[in-house]
């Protein structure tokens, strides 16, 4: 019994004492949470972005009950895409606001990097959150994958 409780001593005490890989980093300091509302249509998404470069998503009930159904890791070339969309953004200086139209329509934001944190919200057409919405929909989309791999290719046919 002392044995088994030794080992697990050393390997809680190594994992801790492990070095920090740069997988653990991939995004360069970067985290994100989209949060997508539109009360008239009843559509909703959820978006984070984790700093080892995974994305999660929850659509519809899931983003209303705060929850990530799905987790895909995003590539390097996605990570830097979804990097110079927030940079083109300027969600520092200072952080956007919405147009107010429709008001059923809400998006809420938390971004942090190395250099600084925000976090607002944005009622109604708000483009430069629209702009980062359509590159995170984009790589989230991976989540069909499994899915279309499954259907006939063109030229099959199938008895």
């Amino acid at each position: 019994m002392r044995a088994i409780a030794a080992i697990i001593a050393l390997f809680i005490a190594g994992g801790c004492a492990a070095p920090a890989s740069s997988a653990a980093d991939a995004t360069g300091g970067v985290t994100l949470r989209l949060q997508m509302f539109d009360t008239e249509g009843g559509a909703a998404a959820l978006y984070e972005v984790a700093r080892d470069g995974t994305l999660g998503f929850g659509g519809g009930a899931d983003a209303r009950l705060d929850t990530i159904a799905w987790t895909g890791a995003m590539t390097a070339e996605e990570i830097a895409e979804l990097r110079a969309a927030l940079e083109a953004q300027q969600w520092f200086e200072p952080a956007p606001t919405g147009s107010g139209e429709p008001k059923t329509l809400t998006y809420r934001v938390d971004l942090r990097r190395p250099s600084g944190h925000v976090r607002f919200r944005a009622t109604g057409q708000c483009p430069p959150v629209e702009a980062v919405l359509t590159v995170l929909d984009r790589i989230a989309r991976k989540r069909f994958e499994p899915f279309m791999q499954t259907l006939p290719r063109p030229g099959e046919r199938s008895n």
